[in-house]
């Protein structure tokens, strides 16, 4: 990774802030990683570093649990997943409403 990077007062190391600390747009590292193998994996560790750290210290209350949430819901595919569990006999019934010329029912 490049020397220096969170030197710069990053509190988690971001795809921005590297962008800021090679003076390049995001769209000059991502043709980079497709172009360089080596440069790929460093995006894959930035991503890595910045996932596992919002976990720890959004766990341990060094980060604003609310904005680790975010990032890793954005950034990581990492997100919320609710059950339910459905009992009896459920019915469904579809109605088409095509024939009320944009009515609805009452």
């Amino acid at each position: 990774m490049a020397t220096g990077y969170t030197e710069d007062g990053s509190v988690v190391p971001t795809i921005e802030g590297l962008c800021h600390l090679l003076r390049v747009c995001e769209k000059t590292l991502w043709n980079w990683s497709k172009r360089y193998p080596a440069f790929e994996r460093v995006l894959g560790r930035l991503k890595r570093l910045q996932k596992q750290m919002l976990i720890s210290k959004g766990l341990d209350g060094k980060y604003n649990s609310t904005i680790a949430k975010l990032l890793l819901s954005c950034n990581h595919d990492m997100n919320e997943k609710q059950e339910y569990e459905v009992g009896g006999n459920v019915t469904v019934e579809i109605v088409n409403y095509a024939g009320n010329k944009g009515k609805t029912p009452t």
